[in-house]
């Protein structure tokens, strides 16, 4: 489990500074969903690591950052679908999707070492 959750910090690490904080500026559309996202999962990835070294004190951030990180990706949802959705564009489910995964795993680990 340990290995899994090094994984899954790493993945988010990566997804929101590539795909949320640096998207905006890419983008040039600064979204505060989207902010609130990329933050609270780099501060998820963090604890993800921690979590994967056994240390307790952990657990009651992580029990709350990823689901903040998840009410950041239905903003972000919601955002996209109600402002931006043009013919051809598209919201890009298939790097968010395993994103939430990872973020649900790091939750569900957890809560379960409460």
């Amino acid at each position: 489990m340990p290995f899994l959750l090094v994984i899954a910090g790493l993945f988010i690490a990566f997804q929101a500074v590539v795909g949320f904080l640096f998207g905006q500026l890419f983008a040039g559309h600064l979204s505060v969903a989207a902010s609130l996202t990329g933050c609270a999962g780099l501060v998820s990835a963090l604890i993800a690591f921690k979590l994967a070294s056994s240390e307790r004190w952990t657990a009651g951030w992580a029990r709350w950052t990823p689901l903040l990180a998840l009410l950041g990706v239905a903003l972000d949802v919601a955002d996209y679908y109600l402002h931006l959705n043009i013919p051809g564009n598209y919201y890009p489910w298939f790097l968010v999707g395993p994103f939430v995964g990872a973020l649900v795993l790091v939750a569900a680990t957890a809560w379960r070492r409460r």
